[in-house]
């Protein structure tokens, strides 16, 4: 689901028909899907699939809001508690409005939105794209 996130809809539907077109009846393995994505975006997505697919751990967030009144901003902090840091793109729903923003491979990111009241939903990875602990 993340990959078919990151990529987009049309991109993620276009990899798997090249896919199954390239290897249909075939064995395959995690390499042939990064050679179709690359493929049909022209990208290597070395680091999606480094991440995803050959290392041993997964991302444990703490994410922690706080709504300015004054300033009608809303500030989101994610702190990657792991020892690598993942990247990717990520939603982030605001009271059913949804935010994409980009996960930076560090150990915190700090986020800014508009937000003339106080939130009633703040939702850290909207869709549960992502294989993760938060604490």
């Amino acid at each position: 689901n993340l990959l078919r996130q990151t990529l987009g809809d049309g991109a993620w539907r276009r990899v798997l028909r090249h896919f199954a077109q390239t290897h249909a009846g075939q064995a395959v393995c995690s390499a042939d899907l990064q050679r179709a994505v690359q493929a049909v975006t022209g990208e290597t997505m070395d680091w999606f699939f480094e991440q995803w697919l050959r290392r041993a751990d997964h991302p444990v967030f703490e994410v922690a809001w706080q709504h300015d009144a004054p300033a009608g901003r809303l500030t989101m902090t994610v702190r990657q508690l792991q020892d690598a840091a993942f990247q990717g793109p990520v939603d982030i729903d605001i009271d059913g409005q949804v935010q994409r923003v980009w996960l930076q491979p560090q150990a915190e990111n700090v986020f800014r939105f508009e937000a003339p009241v106080a939130p009633r939903l703040v939702h850290f990875d909207h869709e549960s794209a992502w294989i993760k602990r938060c604490v």
